[in-house]
């Protein structure tokens, strides 16, 4: 109840600031003129507001549950029902009837889960949130390579893979490397939402052949070479040196024939006296 004057020229009755003490069964109101006053009664029209959204938890995976509260409060004389409506990017998700006594409050609950990543605005009345779906971690493999492709029984040959994370969230990979289809060792890494790296074994074999070398359905092979043959090494031999033959001493020959021939002729000019004798 509040005291009120009426306002001839507007035409009806203005309410002044009043106290009412329900003790004493009295009305006061502060007024400045003389005019024709009463005491009336008012009744506070049917009211909802909307306070506290809140939105648990604000980031999901793909089908996680996401939970929006909301405070609805009837600010009106009178106990009433309302139908409160979810929005979500503006179309109706869900609604809840709640029945609210006058001056009272209640809290109502939603349940929502989406599928598709992205952003997700959230609307109750006149109050506003949001909240996200972000794709888990995926990974991929690529870029299979091993170097050197050949090598010799005991060199190491490196394998290297890029493993890359395509999902929405930072996670946790084991690359698992298989020769001849038996596991020969794994990796474990952790990668960004978006990032790349490159994960490297180091391999090695005694026996000569080729093996095949495969990783999460890539595969690539690298061969072990035979030793070479070396032929026996051998002791060094010898070499025959042939007899040199001493130089000719010319002037002694010279000086043989020079005395053959003197002899030869003495013995020419004795036979011939002999003969004339």
């Amino acid at each position: 109840m509040v005291v009120a004057y009426y306002d001839e020229q507007a035409g009806k009755w203005i309410e002044l600031p009043s106290t009412v003490d329900p003790v004493n069964n009295t009305i006061v109101g502060s007024v400045s003129h003389f005019t024709t006053f009463a005491i009336i009664g008012t009744h506070k029209p049917t009211a909802f507001t909307f306070t506290l959204l809140a939105i648990s938890p604000a980031e999901v995976a793909p089908g996680e549950t996401v939970t929006v509260t909301v405070s609805v409060a009837n600010t009106g004389g009178t106990e009433r029902s309302h139908t409160v409506v979810l929005q979500i990017s503006g179309v109706k998700e869900a609604e809840r009837t709640v029945t609210v006594a006058a001056g009272g409050r209640q809290v109502v609950s939603f349940s929502v889960t989406k599928q598709q990543p992205g952003e997700y605005k959230v609307f109750v009345g006149d109050v506003s949130g949001s909240f996200t779906v972000v794709a888990p971690a995926a990974f991929s493999i690529s870029n299979l390579s091993i170097q050197p492709a050949q090598v010799k029984p005991g060199e190491a040959a490196t394998v290297s893979v890029l493993v890359s994370n395509t999902g929405g969230k930072s996670g946790s990979y084991t690359v698992t490397l298989n020769i001849n289809s038996v596991k020969e060792a794994d990796k474990s890494v952790t990668i960004a939402a978006g990032g790349s790296q490159a994960v490297t074994f180091s391999v090695t074999r005694q026996e000569p052949g080729s093996y095949n070398v495969a990783i999460d359905g890539l595969s690539t092979s690298f061969i072990i070479l035979a030793p070479t043959t070396t032929p026996p090494a051998t002791s060094p031999t010898t070499p025959i040196t042939p007899p040199v033959k001493p130089p000719f001493n010319w002037p002694l020959i010279g000086e043989i024939i020079g005395v053959a021939v003197v002899v030869g002729l003495v013995i020419f000019l004795v036979l011939r006296r002999k003969a004339r004798a």
